[in-house]
């Protein structure tokens, strides 16, 4: 097989400025891969104590959920308000990644500092946030 060229190779993607927290915020798979590739730390905290997991639960990123549950990352780490990524999905209805930390064995019956659990997130109107009835209608199938 031909060794490529110095033109021919793929060029690196620079990653200044970029954080697993970030690529989780943008939904940007290809950053998160090269992070991870380059040794950043799947559980590191931002100021309220959230995973990079957290971040994509809220932001409903499943291509870099889906990234970093295959490489490991902690299901139910919780952030300083004791709440895990399915609170996250739960509290902003973020069906597509609360179902996948459901089906990678999220504890659904989990509960965060004021002893709600995912289902009572997605179950109440929390400001500014609708109700999330998918969520809810998922979790519901889930827990009974």
């Amino acid at each position: 097989m031909p060794v490529p060229t110095e033109s021919e190779k793929p060029e690196k993607t620079d990653l200044s400025g970029w954080d697993l927290h970030r690529s989780a915020l943008e939904n940007r798979a290809d950053i998160a891969g090269d992070l991870i590739n380059a040794g950043a730390d799947l559980e590191a905290r931002d100021h309220d104590g959230c995973t990079p997991l957290h971040i994509t639960a809220w932001e409903n990123s499943i291509d870099v959920a889906r990234l970093i549950i295959e490489r490991g990352a902690e299901i139910d780490a919780t952030d300083e308000d004791a709440d895990t990524p399915l609170h996250m999905a739960a509290w902003k209805n973020s069906l597509e990644v609360a179902s996948l930390l459901i089906e990678h064995g999220a504890n659904t019956l989990a509960k965060d500092e004021g002893g709600r659990t995912p289902l009572d997130r997605a179950s109440v109107e929390n400001y500014p946030y609708a109700r999330s009835e998918a969520v809810a209608n998922l979790l519901n199938s889930r827990t009974n």
